[in-house]
């Protein structure tokens, strides 16, 4: 790190200066700038294919009952992850 920015105060993030994160942040790229759009497409496909499996797969797992009396959750199929990456597109 350079002098200048060892002299600004700032607090951290997650150990990072905040200056030097935001800067991280600034120069991060895009996902457009990493995929095209048809490699974009194709991943918005297959995670909508996960999802449809997972949630098939929980139908079934509920149908059938957990060992253990435990009720199967969407997060134990990780549906809300794969929410969280679709929004990203």
């Amino acid at each position: 790190m350079s002098a200048r920015l060892r002299a600004l105060p700032c607090t951290s993030v997650q150990g990072i200066p905040f200056i030097a994160t935001r800067r991280l942040m600034k120069d991060s790229p895009t996902l457009d700038d990493v995929l095209s759009e048809s490699e974009q497409l194709l991943i918005v496909e297959a995670l909508g294919c996960l999802k449809e499996r997972k949630e098939k797969a929980l139908r079934d797992a509920r149908t059938k009952g957990a060992a253990g009396g435990r009720r199967f959750e969407e997060r134990d199929y990780g549906l809300a992850a794969i929410d969280r990456l679709l929004k990203k597109f």
